[in-house]
């Protein structure tokens, strides 16, 4: 009876599910569609890790975003139409529908 117990516990705790919090700091060239270009630190994240540190529902879990912190309170947050950030850069949209060409390049103009 109690290695039974055990192996359902085991089996119990085997499905419930893990979450993992890999955010990256990166710094990166993010472009405007007006062609404003900033060299910032910003953070590669997934929107299953945002809606946890904002305790809400507002971003698709299974998308990746970039979020840029310009001063404090404010932030643009960036959905990426690629799941990663480099040299060449990837596109996405904000939270006011204004596009950005986000890149890892060192030239940022």
């Amino acid at each position: 009876m109690k290695i039974m117990s055990r192996r359902c516990l085991i089996f119990a705790l085997l499905l419930m599910p893990i979450v993992a919090f890999s955010s990256d700091e990166m710094v990166v060239c993010a472009k405007q569609g007006n062609g404003q270009a900033y060299k910032v630190e910003a953070t590669l994240t997934t929107g299953a890790e945002l809606n946890a540190a904002t305790h809400s529902v507002n971003y698709l879990g299974f998308r990746t975003y970039i979020v840029i912190f310009w001063k404090q309170n404010q932030a643009s947050i960036i959905e990426l139409d690629f799941p990663h950030v480099s040299v060449l850069g990837t596109s996405g949209t904000d939270q006011q529908g204004r596009p950005w060409e986000v890149s890892t390049s060192s030239l940022c103009f």
